[in-house]
């Protein structure tokens, strides 16, 4: 997998690589509110992790850890909201939704 990203208002740049391709790690990425959002499965997390990193319109990119990995819950997806991001996870073979607050990282699941 490699992301690339092209500035809105410069769409002639060259583009941005999120992350260069990598044997064996998947991710996606996403971007809300002036971060960026990568779900991956780097660093033997097979169950999935979300890492964040503020987007300053370049490569350089400080990812942290938003939503741990969490054995045996596989993270399926997850989709923003204005306030809120919502993680799709299985467990058991369960479904499970997570709801997170953005600013506090407060959560619940429904």
């Amino acid at each position: 997998t490699e992301t690339r990203l092209i500035r809105g208002n410069d769409p002639t740049a060259k583009p941005i690589i999120v992350q260069s391709r990598q044997k064996n790690i998947s991710y996606t990425i996403e971007h809300s509110q002036g971060f960026l959002y990568k779900m991956t499965d780097e660093d033997n997390s097979p169950d999935f992790k979300v890492l964040r990193a503020e987007f300053k319109g370049n490569d350089n990119l400080e990812w942290t850890e938003f939503v741990p990995e969490e054995k045996g819950a596989r993270i399926e997806s997850y989709d923003f909201f204005e306030e809120y991001v919502v993680v799709q996870k299985r467990k058991l073979c369960i479904p499970l939704i997570q709801v997170i607050n953005i600013s506090n990282k407060e959560s619940h699941f429904i």
